[in-house]
């Protein structure tokens, strides 16, 4: 009866799902049940761990556990089954297990399931070790944390491995002893209610995060801290995760409480790990916190006046007892994390290197120390990122700055040279935001010294501050104009106790600086200052001023220019030593248009670093890289030519691999075979675009040019190789731009009155030997040009135009040397005009030619004048306006000089060809034709008739045939025959027959050459001359050859009764000689045969008083 009793109330009065689970225990328990059904009774049990009833899991856990363990095990192939949905059961999104249930769990897993666990495989082991972390960072509130602990407790107790609760070990004694120093107790006054003791549970909260964090070297995640250190500083890498990258993982677990815990943990555990340990920690942390800005944090710090109160560990643990869910919470704990980490020691022996990029890959030595660096940058970054958190940012700012000391300024350097693009627009808000605030502390940091009375050398971090000038934003600049104000004010001293971070800016590099002494650094300071409100206002200043300061000038005495060198060789020292491609880029842009011969020289090691194997790849995937490649190419200017012409040093050789290296395709540079990208040549020339284009300017625009004047030295000095420079000259010498940049560097060198006499002797060579070079180095170009076909443009015969001007009006030691110049260079100028193409003609006063003029008007030497009037002929082609300006005055001048030899046929022969056309159509252009045009033409045409004289008697008939042609026998041959008759006319009229036709050979046998139908209208306009003469008082119609007035010519009258009967004379004879007409056929000749006998009869009337016209007619 007592045992159907206990059935019925198990039937009426138990939970159905208690029944079940009992059931399943004991078919389980049962040896001879099947094996087929083992598993799926396991799999079913293993589901009631999800179960939120306390009773059922309570029947589940107590009914028989060595069962129980064998049904989870056999479950899955781990026990990550069961903890798997222990976890759920206790941690799952709708999860909200009561403390009873919370109880059953654990009970279980201490008492039963680890001790079974524990004689299994390690990975078994392990996945149990790690459930209990996970579990141990997981404990929400006080009562429910007390049960965790007393079950623990009981678990140590009853003998359980210790290495079973790895993290929980030996806490229940930390939890006890805390609940022990409290005096009193808080008592339930609701038995379902908590009684929350913050202070209790504070201190306990701490106390477990100190054991987790470990506070000896024993502690278990001590080692796995120091073998994560190791994992991220070596070269080995491993992929799996370890105890402590997942406790970092749960810095952002949906889990308050566990997350909570795990910031407090972490702050234990920086404050007692040292050395590198403690700096690759705190970078990992804060990899892992994903802190990019404090921008979004609430006003958790709102009332607070001392922050350091508000951060320490009692007041942060506070909080979390109070608030655990808060998001001021979580901010109050990211910042008193972050507020471990400016307090972090250097690493014992580390060199840092202040402004390295450290987002670059560094070596194994190095590693510490540039990891160290880029944390406290992060920091800083950090503080100054949010406006409202004022309190904070001076805080955290005071103790970096006080953890860098004297390194702060060096440090702040580096802050602002990483932070962003220097000169580029895209540098973002944040970036100027941080690189102003770095630029403002280093004011005060400056000022600091002054103040103490500090006089530090501050040249090492100088140029870094003349980078920032460059800077797109306006308020950097002014910060760095600040920041130079106060250098200049510190300079103000006479010496300086130190050289600030000497030797240690560039870390290991720092060895290749060139130091500036105290009084070129001075004044070096004082001028930029002077400059500084120009360098605020306009970024792109500091290249023009240092183009103005730096560039040598041969005005400049020699201590000027042993300054600006030594300035410049400080600033490009600070180029090879500086890690970042982007300064070293900004400090070459400044300096790119200073030109020094020492520049490619201090430049070598930054040269050739960028066309190594390495240097190519970084060109290639750095822009910054493309830049620095073409101003450090553009070092190779006009001043590199000495030492590119020196065999004994290896610039040439650089400067090849240099060239070859911008010039070749990817696929194959110097011997370096590339993978891709560098196959796509396209790709890879686009990269060194820059530094091509930089080195053929350069080439093009000076370089050449000055290993040209050294070929040309060479001429000058040895003249066994003046044959083989010249012909090197005339196969090289083709483009337009260099002959000319020739040509100007070896023009002649004014005499400078103004500089003052040397009062002691000078070594160097005398005016007159300087000047005798400098002719003989400009004789040998111009002999070059004159004999090189150069189809040049007009700048260049222009250029030649103004040195023969400098040569002409020069004072050389011999004239017969300058004489020679003057025609070798007359020479090139003929011969470059000659190659111009034929319709060639330039815009009026783009050449003057007044110096050939000069040399036409004044020349002694026969050769010089031969040569200005070939040169003169050749330019009247392309350039009719200039002289036909100059025409007049130079046919003045030259008179007969241009007949007066045999061998100058070739002059008069080009002067016809050239000049004569040119003055022909402007006469006709302005005066048409007829009288007007005779008239317009007299002084012109008598140039060529008045020097028959000299002309050879074979050659004059010919000469003078070729000058009728020129101008046009059908308006010219009138007025030339006229003034050649002109010439006789005082001899012929008083000969007889025969004689007078020998004086009027010359006019008559030029007649002969034309056709009948030009000699009688010739014979016509020479009687129309005649009844002009015979007209004297006729104003309308005055003679062609009209005499002067008659005070100056007294016998005007006689003079044109001669010249009358002289004409008649020349109709007489010609018309004795014309036998060939075609009256018959020709109406024109038909026409003008009867007004010429018309005009002979009328002379014959009008002059009846007058025997010797009336007898000629």
């Amino acid at each position: 009866g007592r045992h159907a009793a206990r059935r019925f109330y198990q039937c009426r009065f138990c939970h159905p799902d208690t029944r079940s689970v009992r059931d399943l225990l004991a078919r389980l328990s049962d040896e001879m049940a099947p094996e087929t059904e083992l598993q799926p009774m396991a799999a079913a049990l293993l589901l009631r761990v999800h179960d939120s009833d306390a009773s059922v899991l309570q029947a589940l856990y107590t009914t028989s556990p060595e069962v129980n363990v064998r049904a989870f095990l056999a479950a899955s192939p781990s026990p990550a089954g069961y903890l798997d949905a222990l976890k759920h059961a206790l941690h799952g999104s709708n999860a909200k297990p009561s403390r009873d249930v919370i109880r059953a769990h654990l009970t279980f897993l201490f008492t039963h399931f680890l001790p079974a666990v524990a004689v299994r495989e390690e990975d078994d082991a392990e996945a149990t070790r790690e459930f209990m972390r996970q579990a141990a960072l997981d404990i929400p509130r006080q009562k429910t944390a007390q049960a965790m602990w007393d079950i623990l407790k009981k678990a140590e107790d009853a003998g359980t491995d210790p290495a079973l609760f790895e993290l929980l070990g030996g806490y229940v004694d930390a939890v006890r002893g805390e609940q022990q120093k409290q005096s009193a107790a808080a008592k339930d006054k609701d038995g379902e209610k908590e009684s929350l003791n913050v202070g209790l549970l504070t201190r306990i909260n701490l106390a477990v995060a100190a054991k987790i964090a470990g506070t000896s070297d024993s502690s278990p995640f001590r080692y796995y801290v120091a073998k994560a250190a190791f994992q991220i500083t070596s070269s080995r890498r491993t992929t799996s995760t370890g105890p402590w990258d997942r406790l970092l993982e749960k810095l952002h677990d949906e889990n308050h409480h566990a997350r909570a815990l795990v910031y407090l943990v972490t702050c234990a555990l920086l404050g007692r790990v040292g050395g590198e340990q403690r700096v690759e920690t705190a970078r990992r942390v804060l990899q892992v916190m994903r802190l990019d800005t404090l921008k979004g944090m609430g006003d958790f710090m709102r009332g607070v006046d001392d922050i350091a109160a508000f951060l320490n560990d009692a007041s942060v643990g506070s909080a979390v007892v109070l608030k655990p869910s808060s998001v001021n919470t979580l901010d109050r704990l990211q910042v008193a994390l972050l507020s471990v980490f400016p307090n972090i020691p250097r690493p014992a022996g580390a060199r840092l290197d202040w402004l390295a990029d450290h987002s670059q890959n560094a070596t194994a030595s190095s590693r510490h120390a540039a990891h160290y660096d880029q944390l406290l940058r992060d920091v800083y970054r950090l503080s100054n990122s949010s406006a409202h958190l004022a309190l904070l940012s001076t805080h955290l700012l005071c103790m970096l700055f006080g953890n860098l000391g004297d390194d702060a300024l060096a440090f702040l350097a580096g802050v602002w040279l990483n932070a962003g693009s220097i000169s580029e627009s895209d540098s973002t808000d944040e970036h100027t935001q941080v690189q102003y605030a770095a630029l403002r502390h280093a004011a005060a940091f400056l000022d600091a010294h002054l103040v103490a009375d500090r006089t530090a050398n501050f040249q090492t971090v100088f140029p870094a501050m003349l980078v920032m000038l460059q800077s797109p934003d306006e308020s950097v600049r002014g910060a760095v104009a600040r920041c130079i104000a106060v250098v200049v004010r510190i300079c103000g001293a006479k010496e300086a106790e130190s050289v600030y971070a000497f030797d240690a800016i560039y870390g290991a590099q720092s060895d290749k600086l060139q130091y500036l002494d105290w009084a070129d650094f001075t004044k070096y300071a004082q001028v930029v200052g002077e400059a500084r409100a120009n360098l605020e206002r306009d970024p792109n200043y500091l290249q023009a001023f240092h183009q103005k300061m730096l560039t040598q000038s041969k005005a400049d005495h020699k201590k000027t220019s042993g300054y600006k060198q030594r300035v410049l060789c400080h600033l490009l020292s600070h180029v090879n030593s500086c890690p970042l491609p982007g300064v070293k880029a900004s400090l070459l842009r400044n300096l790119d248009n200073v030109t020094n011969e020492v520049k490619a020289q201090v430049l070598m090691p930054t040269i050739e670093s960028l066309v190594s194997e390495q240097g190519i790849r970084d060109v290639a995937n750095n822009r910054a890289y493309q830049e620095l490649a073409a101003y450090a190419a553009s070092a190779f200017d006009a001043t590199a030519a000495p030492d590119l012409n020196d065999p004994a040093k290896d610039t040439y050789a650089v400067y090849e691999k240099v060239l070859l290296t911008s010039l070749r395709d990817g696929t194959y540079i110097l011997g370096i075979s590339f993978a891709e990208p560098f196959a796509n040549s396209t790709f890879f020339e686009a990269r060194w675009q820059r530094a091509r284009d930089a080195l053929l300017h350069r080439l093009q625009h000076g370089l050449f040019a000055k290993l040209c004047q050294s070929l040309l030295q060479v001429a000058v000095e040895d003249e066994s190789l003046g044959l083989v420079c010249k012909k090197v000259h005339g196969n090289v010498l083709s483009d337009v731009s260099l002959i000319i940049r020739l040509l100007v560097a070896s023009q002649l060198s004014a005499e400078d009155a103004s500089q003052p006499a040397s009062k002691c002797p000078r070594v160097e060579q005398s005016v007159t030997e300087i000047r005798a070079t400098e002719i003989s180095t400009l004789a040998v170009l111009a002999e070059v040009l004159g004999s090189t076909k150069i189809a040049g443009p007009l700048e260049l015969v222009s250029c030649l135009l103004e040195t023969l001007s400098k040569v002409t009006h020069t004072v050389a030691p011999d004239a017969a040397n300058r004489r020679f110049v003057e025609q070798l260079i007359m020479s090139a100028v003929e011969n470059v005009v000659h190659n111009f193409p034929a319709a060639t003609v330039v815009p009026p006063g783009s050449i003057r030619v007044d110096t050939v003029v000069e040399i036409l008007r004044t020349s002694e030497n026969p050769q010089s004048f031969h040569q200005a009037s070939l040169l003169m002929a050749s330019l009247a082609r392309i350039a009719p306006d200039a002289v036909l300006h100059n025409v007049m005055p130079i046919l003045t001048f030259m008179g007969s000089n241009i007949f007066h030899r045999d061998d100058t046929t070739r002059t008069a022969s080009a002067w016809y060809k050239s000049i004569v056309p040119v003055m022909v159509a402007s006469l006709k252009e302005k005066h048409g034709t007829g009288m007007d045009l005779y008239r317009a033409a007299r002084e012109f045409l008598r140039v060529f008739t008045s020097a028959a004289n000299h002309v050879p008697r074979h050659r004059r008939v010919n000469s003078f045939s070729h000058l009728v042609d020129t101008l046009g026998p059908a308006d010219f041959l009138a007025p030339v025959t006229m003034l050649l008759v002109d010439r006789v006319a005082n001899r012929a009229v008083r000969q007889n027959s025969a004689e007078s036709a020998g004086s009027l050979f010359l006019p008559s046998t030029a007649c002969e050459r034309y056709p009948a139908r030009l000699q009688l209208s010739l014979f016509v306009e020479l009687v129309h001359e005649v009844e002009r003469l015979s007209q004297p008082d006729n104003l309308a119609n005055p003679p062609f050859l009209e005499d002067a007035p008659e005070d100056e010519h007294p016998h005007a009258e006689t003079s044109s009764k001669r010249r009358a009967a002289a004409f008649l004379l020349l109709c007489d004879h010609a018309l004795r000689h014309l036998k060939t007409t075609a009256l018959a056929t020709s109406e024109e000749e038909r026409t003008l045969s009867k007004t010429l006998l018309g005009l002979l009869l009328a002379v014959s009337t009008v002059h009846v008083d007058d025997p010797s016209p009336l007898r000629l007619t």
